[in-house]
């Protein structure tokens, strides 16, 4: 339950200071009209299904400042079931993604992500965490084309057992693409571990 409220606790945290950035203008939106960045945004629900009790508590937040862009996101899941014994179940997504522009069609980017899982029941999946710390570029030779490939470091927990080392992704973005009178946009993505 403190776990919860602390979560509570920082998206109203972050709502607060995200609508204090956004008066002062501080967080500017992109100036580019080829993409739509992603809403400012903060979302709680929670829903009671007999004995099952769920929350879902969502935020995102994107500045573009003098070159710079960050974003960061969260989302935290807790499903809570009364029985004879308590089952509770977190999943909790977390990314905060930073770039700064070169040229008109070069930017360094870097990212961290984490998801965290947990549930109180035997299954085998109890517990598992994924880290992700990546920086590379992102090259737009095109408009509608955008290559991202990108290299850092992995470390994740499975029941107890520690895996960690280099990873690489690579990601491709086509978006607006057009070819007669049809519009085209589908998105690549290849990740590795090593």
């Amino acid at each position: 339950m403190c776990h919860w409220i602390h979560t509570c606790i920082y998206y109203v945290l972050v709502a607060a200071v995200c609508g204090v950035l956004s008066e002062r203008g501080i967080a500017q939106q992109s100036s580019d009209t080829t993409s739509i960045p992603p809403q400012d945004h903060f979302s709680m629900s929670f829903e009671r299904n007999v004995n099952t009790f769920l929350w879902d508590l969502r935020g995102s937040y994107f500045a573009d400042v003098n070159g710079w862009q960050a974003r960061t996101t969260e989302r935290f899941q807790r499903t809570l079931i009364q029985s004879d014994r308590v089952s509770i179940k977190d999943d909790q997504t977390f990314g905060v993604f930073l770039g700064r522009q070169l040229t008109p069609t070069l930017q360094i980017v870097t990212s961290f992500n984490s998801f965290l899982f947990s549930d109180n029941r035997s299954l085998g999946l109890s517990d598992l965490s994924n880290n992700k710390a990546l920086i590379g570029t992102a090259w737009q030779p095109f408009p509608e084309l955008s290559i991202s490939p990108l290299i850092g470091y992995s470390f994740d927990n499975q029941q107890r057992v520690h895996d960690e080392g280099l990873m690489y992704s690579g990601s491709a973005l086509l978006q607006n693409f057009r070819w007669g009178l049809q519009f085209f946009g589908r998105g690549i993505f290849f990740c590795g571990v090593s």
